[in-house]
């Protein structure tokens, strides 16, 4: 497969382009100084078709599903956090919540379990806000005795 470079990636020369094992396609690039850098093919589609590279953050999601679909009307910029989660959302996982008691102010919000279980044996609360958790803290280190 030919590929000629396009903004943002015009100092580079597409060295080769390869399959992996998993069937996805990957680019290396090589600037005029010779250090080469290898990204997925999808990345390089999306950076071209937005005129940018990719933040470090962001990723090249395939909004089909289909990771082997590497047009560039079928890839979207999102975040690592928010692809994880439409990941996660796709394969119908879902996280057992568990209703609590806020120590701090007495309301009744929702966790994750998994959380619960963490922080109770550590020795942490979970609060239903930041905002609560700060004021535990405060209070927390008020009643502290000083050492001598």
């Amino acid at each position: 497969m030919k590929i000629d470079p396009q903004p943002p990636f015009e100092k580079y020369r597409v060295y080769k382009s390869f399959r992996q094992k998993e069937g996805r396609f990957y680019v290396t690039l090589v600037p005029s100084d010779g250090a080469h850098r290898i990204m997925s093919f999808a990345r390089y589609v999306l950076s071209v078709r937005l005129g940018r590279e990719l933040t470090a953050d962001e990723e090249a999601d395939h909004e089909d599903g289909n990771k082997l679909n590497d047009a560039a009307d079928n890839l979207q910029p999102l975040t690592r956090l928010l692809n994880q989660r439409k990941s996660v959302l796709e394969r119908g996982v879902s996280a057992e919540m568990v209703t609590l008691e806020c120590p701090e102010c007495g309301q009744p919000f929702q966790a994750e379990a998994r959380n619960m279980r963490s922080r109770r044996k550590s020795g942490h609360n979970l609060f239903c806000s930041r905002s609560c958790s700060g004021k535990h803290s405060i209070k927390k280190r008020a009643f502290r005795p000083l050492r001598v």
